[in-house]
Formats: structure tokens, C-alpha cells, sequence
């Protein structure tokens, strides 16, 4: 009975973590390190479409876009700026931009994975 208290325990542990961590946002400076470019409709990114999901407005030509690391999503500056203020991930993917929670060493891509798993089966 201990094991399955303990394992919960450990699991709910992580799963905070994870959602201090998905809540903590992105600094201000690695924020404005994340490039910008107008957008045009031929403008053709994997990971770009032609609207902003944070607001669902369409881009329109002229319009500078922020492009997030690795996934390639984009948003309008404004948008994603505030999402990212009190987020650490990608609105649209959810992949983490952060690696690594400093304070807690937790690593964000392993958490997410452990908190949308599921609830803990407990074996009697």
C-alpha cells in the first residue's frame, strides 16, 4: 500500500512541477531573441499558417509575424509576447521553449508527457 501511496505521490510531484513550470513564462530577452518577418502569402514555413490561433485574425501582407524556434509556428508579436509572458510553450504544439525549468530542474518535454498520460491505475 505504501508503494502505490509513494508512486502517486512522486507522479503529483512531477505534474506541479510541470504546471509551475508550463505557467512561468519566457524571459523578455530570450523572448525578443525569436526572429520576426513580414508575412506574405508566399511566404511558405513548415509550421506556418495563415491565421494567428491566439487571436484567429488572418495575417495580412505586410504584417510582422513572430516565428517560434524549432516548430515554426507563427503569431502576431503582440499576441504571442503576451501568451509567452505567462507560458512556456507553443499555443499551437505546446512544444516546450524552455528546456530546462532553472529552479527546479525539471525538464518540461518529460513532464508534459507524464501530466496528459493520465490518471495513476492503482493496483490493491
Amino acid at each position: 500500500m505504501k508503494c502505490v501511496i509513494r508512486c502517486s505521490s512522486s507522479i503529483t510531484a512531477t505534474a506541479n512541477a510541470s504546471a509551475k513550470l508550463g505557467t512561468a513564462g519566457v524571459e523578455k530577452k530570450a523572448l525578443k531573441a525569436f526572429p520576426t518577418m513580414k508575412y506574405t502569402s508566399e511566404l511558405k514555413l513548415p509550421g506556418l499558417d495563415s491565421a494567428c490561433v491566439i487571436c484567429l485574425s488572418e495575417f495580412v501582407a505586410g504584417e510582422r509575424v513572430r516565428i517560434l524556434p524549432q516548430c515554426n509556428h507563427g503569431f502576431h508579436i503582440r499576441c504571442i509576447d503576451k501568451w509567452l509572458s505567462s507560458h512556456s510553450s507553443c499555443p499551437t504544439c505546446r512544444h516546450c521553449l524552455t528546456a530546462t525549468d532553472q529552479k527546479t530542474g525539471v525538464d518540461c518535454n518529460r513532464t508534459e508527457s507524464l501530466v496528459q498520460s493520465g490518471p495513476v491505475q492503482e493496483i490493491v
